[in-house]
């Protein structure tokens, strides 16, 4: 089955992302001033590189997403943006690009998916607007991606 991005987004990254924000939110003010967990960030036509631990073929992205949670080693994927026979080449990563940001490099065809630690909403910007920005993200408001 093949899922369209707006697909994929409501069904894999939004109940993430609700997971994450209400762990936050359950966490006490007094414990969060940096992390409440993580979420997830993709850039198109990069991968990561030398830190595969396992190729799949899968239907579709979030076949993959499922198969790198599933999985205690995976901390990032590649995936083919192409089809090659009804499948995508899946590529389970045991580093992310916070960790190897060296070996972060551009790759036609692909797009990397990562986890990143999401900062709490309480305290991330100070008294003259400068905010603390995700991984990925620059600018007085964390609006501009990095690595476009």
């Amino acid at each position: 089955m093949y899922m369209t991005f707006s697909q994929m987004f409501l069904t894999v990254y939004i109940p993430f992302f609700l997971a994450f924000l209400g762990s936050c939110l359950l966490t006490p003010a007094s414990q969060n001033s940096e992390n409440c967990g993580e979420g997830v960030e993709s850039s198109d036509d990069y991968a990561l590189f030398g830190h595969i631990f396992d190729t799949l073929h899968v239907s579709d992205d979030s076949e993959c997403a499922t198969r790198c949670m599933a999985n205690d080693t995976c901390q990032s994927y590649n995936i083919q943006t192409n089809r090659v026979s009804g499948t995508q080449q899946c590529e389970l990563n045991n580093h992310s690009r916070r960790s190897k940001p060296h070996d972060f490099k551009q790759r036609q065809g692909f797009i990397y998916y990562g986890s990143v630690p999401v900062l709490c909403p309480i305290n991330t910007c100070n008294a003259e607007g400068e905010c603390q920005c995700h991984p990925g993200y620059k600018g007085t408001r964390c609006l501009i991606r990095k690595y476009e």
